[in-house]
């Protein structure tokens, strides 16, 4: 089953999100919000495997939740930050 990592805190993302969850096949999708998103990363990456399992216990996944709802107020001036650094666009390295 094909998994979609996204940040449902960006309304730009979650209206994305939303609308392509209406859509036909979308119920074979495994839609991954926020810090489970980075919990299902790093279990597929060998180096991040144990980092990964601990993450994706419930309690380890409801402190990186509340750790990362703290980190969204800070992000767009993260994102600022590495574009006038990088020239990136949307904050990417």
């Amino acid at each position: 089953m094909p998994r979609v990592f996204f940040d449902g805190a960006c309304p730009l993302c979650a209206r994305e999100i939303e609308f392509y969850q209406k859509q036909e096949g979308a119920s074979g999708i495994a839609w991954v919000d926020g810090a489970a998103a980075f919990a299902y990363l790093w279990s597929a990456l060998p180096r991040f495997q144990l980092a990964g399992k601990l993450a994706r216990t419930a309690p380890a996944l409801w402190v990186l939740e509340h750790l990362y709802n703290l980190f969204l107020p800070l992000r767009p001036y993260l994102q600022r930050w590495v574009t006038r650094r990088h020239g990136a666009n949307c904050g990417a390295p």
